[in-house]
């Protein structure tokens, strides 16, 4: 029995499609068809973006050479277009890093962005997102604060004498944000406030070589049982400026059950009130011996109410506060200050 099939191509219509009709041999029956072959070219496909390019992988020319060119916020718009774009905007966002200016106009739409990438991809302490801000002044809208949108994400400036934010953060029950190399000012607007604004329980936050200085009220404030470490940070001439003083603003204000500071070589100086206040519960340790609470309105730091702290992990010694218009350390109302000596024992001033 012979099962040998043969096809015998024949052109029979007017517009040149080729048929093709398959012929089998066999002892009982012979079956006849016919299929119609149509070279697809569907929009909604990779080849259909990338059969133009050159190279030897189609697929990079556009991904490293046209694709690149998008900002950010293009790609995302024309990602409806085409599972391809689609599919390079996921690459994208992979990298967990956006820049501003390159691949967002400003802090805003990469706020927003970040909140996107954080439904999308597992953020957490190994694996942040990234924010890196650019040289140059960047505007909050309005002078506001902007609220942090997620968790496990870190604002980078180029170097805080080069990157400046005007304008104010809030983080309010996330984790693990992180500041570096910034500088913050917001005291434009009409209802200037905080450079920085941490409150609730849970929320941490840390902060690295950042300035925030000319804030309306308060460089930042810590408060409702937020947690946060600064290190090497500078709180200055925070508060009302009126001739050539500023009023009405601490350099660190915290308040609150549970709310925790740790302040690390930070200097606080030339504020409108106090260097430091503490007040109603709130913890704040010093470290390093490059701190110094300075030439402020006020007092250099205050403990004030309901069990407020301020411990010193310095030698007494050292000359932490000085040159304050009010006392360079002062307590009242239940709030106290100490020395915390190696042992582990403490000594009250």
């Amino acid at each position: 029995m012979d099962n040998t099939t043969t096809h015998t191509p024949t052109t029979a219509n007017m517009d040149n499609t080729t048929t093709h009709t398959p012929t089998t041999a066999t002892t009982t029956a012979t079956t006849t068809a016919t299929t119609t072959v149509k070279t697809r070219d569907n929009k909604y496909t990779a080849n259909h973006w990338i059969k133009y390019s050159n190279g030897k992988n189609k697929t990079n020319f556009w991904l490293f050479k046209i694709l690149n060119l998008l900002s950010m916020e293009e790609l995302a718009t024309v990602r409806l277009t085409a599972h391809f774009f689609d599919y390079c905007w996921q690459l994208r966002i992979k990298k967990r890093c956006l820049h501003v200016p390159r691949d967002v106009q400003t802090l805003e739409s990469a706020n927003r962005l970040a909140f996107l990438v954080s439904t999308k991809l597992e953020l957490c302490k190994i694996n942040p997102l990234k924010i890196m801000i650019g040289k140059g002044v960047h505007q909050i809208v309005g002078n506001k604060r902007m609220k942090v949108t997620c968790s496990y994400i870190i604002f980078v400036g180029n170097d805080k004498d080069q990157t400046t934010v005007r304008g104010g953060f809030k983080v309010d029950n996330q984790q693990h944000v992180k500041f570096e190399e910034l500088t913050i000012t917001n005291q434009s607007g009409p209802r200037p406030g905080a450079g920085l604004s941490l409150t609730g329980i849970g929320t941490t936050v840390e902060l690295l070589n950042c300035i925030v200085k000319r804030c309306g009220r308060a460089g930042m404030q810590v408060r409702g049982g937020a947690t946060v470490r600064a290190t090497q940070c500078e709180f200055r001439e925070n508060g009302t400026a009126m001739d050539d003083i500023f009023l009405n603003g601490d350099g660190v204000y915290c308040s609150g059950a549970n709310t925790k500071a740790i302040l690390t070589d930070c200097t606080m100086h030339h504020n409108g009130r106090d260097g430091l206040f503490a007040r109603n519960d709130a913890v704040v340790d010093l470290h390093g011996t490059n701190t110094s609470l300075d030439c402020n309105e006020f007092h250099g730091m205050y403990a004030f109410r309901g069990g407020a702290k301020i411990n010193i992990h310095l030698p007494p010694s050292l000359v932490v506060s000085d040159r304050n218009v009010g006392d360079d350390r002062h307590q009242a109302r239940g709030g106290s200050i100490a020395n915390i000596n190696p042992d582990g024992t403490f000594t009250h001033t």
